[in-house]
């Protein structure tokens, strides 16, 4: 279960590639002006979206923190997937925090073209990090299933052992 650093900046990559290629092929199609202007007239309504991400990805966070004070966290760490959920939470909760702030900034009549179609690129990219946090957070419920699973197995040998049952387990390693 435990993932390569290698493996996990490929897939961050991979995100910053879609996201720069979904702001070439809207670059494109519209124009770099337009696109500067629909950030500047919608960025307010972008901000208020990203600032619930920011707070949902938040809550996630804390929810993961709280949970990997027991027993899970233990078995999180051990399969040696702790770090990465950590950091992707982490990740993903920086991005949607940066892209706030810069959507309520690039809303400025003063505010210079590049800056809003750098805002629109990290926008793009957090809307792809939002399948990415979806993504994670699942990940994280079927490994507290296949935790939960293994627990009950061995509470299950624990209790046949207790009980003095011989089990097939307990009657080879006798034998």
């Amino acid at each position: 279960m435990k993932i390569g650093w290698f493996v996990i900046s490929w897939s961050y990559a991979i995100e910053v590639i879609l996201a720069a290629l979904v702001y070439i092929v809207l670059a494109y199609l519209c124009g770099v002006g337009m696109l500067s202007e629909f950030v500047k007239e919608t960025g307010s309504a972008w901000a208020n979206m990203t600032g619930v991400l920011f707070a949902a990805s938040l809550t996630i966070w804390v929810a993961f923190i709280n949970i990997t004070t027991t027993d899970f966290g233990g078995y999180l760490r051990f399969k040696g997937v702790y770090g990465l959920y950590s950091t992707a939470f982490v990740f993903a909760m920086f991005t949607f925090f940066l892209v706030t702030g810069l959507l309520i900034t690039a809303t400025a009549s003063w505010m210079h073209i590049a800056v809003r179609n750098a805002t629109l690129g990290i926008l793009i990219f957090s809307a792809i990090n939002v399948v990415t946090l979806v993504r994670n957070a699942t990940g994280l419920v079927r490994a507290h299933a296949v935790f939960r699973e293994e627990a009950a197995k061995v509470q299950n040998e624990r209790s046949d052992s207790a009980h003095g049952k011989i089990t097939k387990k307990s009657r080879a390693s006798r034998d």
